[in-house]
Protein backbone atom coordinates (compact mmCIF):
# COMPACT_ATOMS: atom_id res chain seq x y z
CA UNK A 1 0.00 0.00 0.00
CA UNK A 2 1.59 3.08 -1.35
CA UNK A 3 -0.87 5.74 0.31
CA UNK A 4 -2.62 4.91 3.78
CA UNK A 5 -3.50 8.72 5.32
CA UNK A 6 -6.44 9.14 3.72
CA UNK A 7 -8.58 6.30 5.10
CA UNK A 8 -12.44 5.49 5.55
CA UNK A 9 -14.15 2.33 6.81
CA UNK A 10 -17.01 1.28 4.61
CA UNK A 11 -19.23 -1.83 5.11
CA UNK A 12 -21.46 -2.79 2.53
CA UNK A 13 -24.52 -0.45 1.69
CA UNK A 14 -26.78 -3.76 1.47
CA UNK A 15 -26.51 -6.97 2.20
CA UNK A 16 -25.94 -7.41 -1.55
CA UNK A 17 -23.39 -5.01 -2.06
CA UNK A 18 -20.35 -6.05 -1.14
CA UNK A 19 -17.43 -7.25 -3.15
CA UNK A 20 -18.54 -10.65 -4.88
CA UNK A 21 -16.21 -13.78 -3.62
CA UNK A 22 -13.85 -13.95 -6.49
CA UNK A 23 -13.25 -17.02 -8.87
CA UNK A 24 -9.52 -16.46 -9.74
CA UNK A 25 -6.95 -17.10 -7.27
CA UNK A 26 -4.18 -14.90 -5.90
CA UNK A 27 -1.11 -14.21 -7.82
CA UNK A 28 2.25 -16.49 -5.81
CA UNK A 29 3.63 -14.90 -3.39
CA UNK A 30 6.86 -12.65 -4.80
CA UNK A 31 4.84 -12.33 -7.93
CA UNK A 32 5.46 -8.35 -8.52
CA UNK A 33 4.22 -7.82 -12.21
CA UNK A 34 1.26 -5.34 -11.84
CA UNK A 35 -2.10 -5.82 -13.93
CA UNK A 36 -3.19 -3.21 -16.42
CA UNK A 37 -6.37 -3.19 -14.83
CA UNK A 38 -7.84 -0.45 -12.95
CA UNK A 39 -10.55 0.13 -10.63
CA UNK A 40 -12.47 3.48 -10.48
CA UNK A 41 -14.01 4.64 -7.02
CA UNK A 42 -16.47 7.09 -7.10
CA UNK A 43 -16.96 8.29 -4.15
CA UNK A 44 -19.81 10.64 -2.61
CA UNK A 45 -20.72 12.55 0.42
CA UNK A 46 -23.58 13.74 2.19
CA UNK A 47 -24.08 15.66 5.62
CA UNK A 48 -26.36 12.75 7.62
CA UNK A 49 -25.94 8.69 6.85
CA UNK A 50 -27.04 7.45 3.75
CA UNK A 51 -30.41 5.95 3.88
CA UNK A 52 -33.06 3.59 2.08
CA UNK A 53 -34.44 6.81 0.35
CA UNK A 54 -30.52 6.71 -1.60
CA UNK A 55 -29.75 3.45 -1.73
CA UNK A 56 -33.37 3.09 -3.76
CA UNK A 57 -32.53 5.49 -6.10
CA UNK A 58 -29.07 4.58 -6.44
CA UNK A 59 -30.38 1.03 -7.24
CA UNK A 60 -33.74 2.23 -9.63
CA UNK A 61 -31.99 5.15 -11.48
CA UNK A 62 -28.17 5.55 -11.10
CA UNK A 63 -27.22 1.65 -11.70
CA UNK A 64 -29.27 1.56 -14.83
CA UNK A 65 -27.61 4.18 -16.40
CA UNK A 66 -24.25 3.12 -15.45
CA UNK A 67 -25.52 -0.30 -17.13
CA UNK A 68 -26.40 1.76 -19.86
CA UNK A 69 -23.42 3.28 -20.31
CA UNK A 70 -21.15 -0.14 -20.52
CA UNK A 71 -20.19 -0.60 -16.47
CA UNK A 72 -21.95 -2.41 -13.65
CA UNK A 73 -20.89 -1.17 -9.76
CA UNK A 74 -18.97 -4.45 -8.43
CA UNK A 75 -19.65 -3.46 -5.06
CA UNK A 76 -21.39 -0.47 -3.11
CA UNK A 77 -20.28 0.51 0.27
CA UNK A 78 -20.83 3.10 3.13
CA UNK A 79 -19.45 4.55 5.88
CA UNK A 80 -19.41 1.89 9.17
CA UNK A 81 -19.42 3.80 11.74
CA UNK A 82 -17.70 1.42 14.27
CA UNK A 83 -14.79 2.07 16.33
CA UNK A 84 -11.17 1.47 14.45
CA UNK A 85 -9.95 -1.12 16.03
CA UNK A 86 -6.52 -1.03 14.00
CA UNK A 87 -5.26 2.17 15.18
CA UNK A 88 -1.91 2.42 13.29
CA UNK A 89 -4.27 2.91 10.04
CA UNK A 90 -5.86 6.31 10.40
CA UNK A 91 -8.70 6.62 9.90
CA UNK A 92 -11.19 9.19 8.91
CA UNK A 93 -14.76 10.09 11.27
CA UNK A 94 -17.57 12.16 11.03
CA UNK A 95 -17.92 11.68 7.65
CA UNK A 96 -21.16 10.12 6.02
CA UNK A 97 -20.21 8.24 2.65
CA UNK A 98 -21.38 6.01 -0.09
CA UNK A 99 -18.38 4.50 -2.48
CA UNK A 100 -19.48 2.60 -5.70
CA UNK A 101 -16.26 0.55 -7.49
CA UNK A 102 -16.11 -0.48 -11.00
CA UNK A 103 -13.59 -3.00 -12.43
CA UNK A 104 -11.63 -2.12 -16.02
CA UNK A 105 -9.19 -3.68 -18.04
CA UNK A 106 -7.23 -0.52 -18.69
CA UNK A 107 -7.46 3.33 -18.54
CA UNK A 108 -8.27 3.59 -22.32
CA UNK A 109 -11.66 1.53 -21.37
CA UNK A 110 -12.31 3.66 -17.80
CA UNK A 111 -11.80 6.67 -20.12
CA UNK A 112 -14.09 5.84 -22.55
CA UNK A 113 -16.54 4.82 -19.59
CA UNK A 114 -16.59 8.30 -18.44
CA UNK A 115 -17.09 9.64 -21.77
CA UNK A 116 -19.91 7.73 -22.51
CA UNK A 117 -21.82 9.03 -18.90
CA UNK A 118 -20.76 12.58 -20.14
CA UNK A 119 -22.83 12.15 -23.35
CA UNK A 120 -25.60 9.76 -21.92
CA UNK A 121 -28.72 11.36 -21.61
CA UNK A 122 -30.12 9.07 -18.96
CA UNK A 123 -27.25 9.85 -16.89
CA UNK A 124 -27.32 13.39 -17.42
CA UNK A 125 -30.74 13.83 -17.37
CA UNK A 126 -32.06 12.02 -14.60
CA UNK A 127 -29.78 9.92 -12.56
CA UNK A 128 -27.12 12.86 -12.10
CA UNK A 129 -29.56 15.19 -11.19
CA UNK A 130 -30.97 13.22 -8.49
CA UNK A 131 -28.25 12.24 -6.99
CA UNK A 132 -27.12 15.82 -6.85
CA UNK A 133 -30.11 16.39 -4.99
CA UNK A 134 -29.39 13.50 -1.97
CA UNK A 135 -25.69 14.24 -1.76
CA UNK A 136 -23.75 17.39 -0.23
CA UNK A 137 -20.21 17.99 -0.99
CA UNK A 138 -18.13 17.07 -4.52
CA UNK A 139 -18.25 13.70 -5.80
CA UNK A 140 -14.85 12.03 -6.09
CA UNK A 141 -13.46 9.94 -8.71
CA UNK A 142 -9.82 7.81 -7.88
CA UNK A 143 -8.34 5.37 -10.47
CA UNK A 144 -6.67 3.14 -8.58
CA UNK A 145 -4.09 0.40 -10.10
CA UNK A 146 -4.86 -3.20 -8.65
CA UNK A 147 -1.55 -4.60 -7.15
CA UNK A 148 0.23 -7.93 -8.21
CA UNK A 149 -1.58 -9.83 -6.26
CA UNK A 150 -4.68 -7.92 -5.78
CA UNK A 151 -7.75 -10.39 -6.38
CA UNK A 152 -9.34 -7.07 -7.80
CA UNK A 153 -7.13 -7.22 -10.83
Amino acid sequence: MIDSDNVLLLRPASARSGFPAVGIARSPAGHTEAPASLVLATIYYRDRPFDDEFLDFFDSCARPALAAAGVAPLACLQTEYAENTFPALPVRTGEHAFVWFARFPGTAQASAHEDRLAHSDLWQEKALPGLSQLVTGATERLRLTPTARSLLR
